[in-house]
């Protein structure tokens, strides 16, 4: 008979209370807000960086605590309790962006864009979905880019964009993978 261990360990519980004690002081008194309004809570962003909540499976030499998926998804379920909206965006950024860059990205890739992701001081996005094709990224998307010089000229059209009219960062797929990782020049306006 096989046994399995369903218990998590220690330092994993001590992130769900911490993210869950953080997320009910800080995201559920915004959580109306958030829906109603559209609100995106940037300073909670900038104060879950500081946490170390949205760097969780990075290492911490480029200032992530180094852990693992099970910890990342039990903070992503203790946020998306008190919101749902922040809880995907969390995960965009945290997993779709950040985490993507650190595990596919050369090592000037990884300084100059998940250090800042990780502290929170910049917020990231995934193009993936396209009108025509949804998100399926290795059939159907029609994007196209092409480097002239020192620029990248891009063609084709993007949508939901989960965390664009405040990212900083945006991954670009192409044909399944991420191709180009942009800095938006307009702080933060996409």
């Amino acid at each position: 008979m096989i046994q399995m261990d369903f218990n998590f360990p220690d330092e994993t519980i001590a992130v769900r209370n911490m993210v869950r004690e953080f997320s009910s002081k800080e995201i559920e008194p915004l959580s109306r807000k958030i829906d109603l309004e559209e609100y995106f809570p940037v300073e909670v962003f900038k104060k879950m960086g500081k946490l170390g909540i949205l760097g969780i499976t990075i290492p911490e030499e480029y200032g992530g605590a180094g852990m693992d998926y099970l910890t990342q998804g039990i903070a992503l379920e203790e946020i998306s309790y008190y919101s749902a909206s922040v809880g995907l965006s969390f995960g965009a950024h945290s997993n779709l962006v950040t985490d993507n860059i650190y595990r596919n990205g050369n090592e000037e890739q990884r300084e100059k864009f998940v250090t800042p992701l990780v502290s929170g001081n910049k917020i990231g996005s995934l193009c993936l979905t396209e009108p025509g094709a949804g998100s399926d990224a290795l059939g159907g998307m029609r994007t196209t880019y092409r480097r002239e010089g020192d620029l990248f000229v891009i063609n084709g059209l993007k949508t939901f964009i989960t965390n664009a009219p405040v990212s900083d960062f945006f991954d670009l797929c192409q044909g399944g993978q991420i191709v180009l990782c942009i800095h938006s020049n307009q702080g933060g306006r996409g």
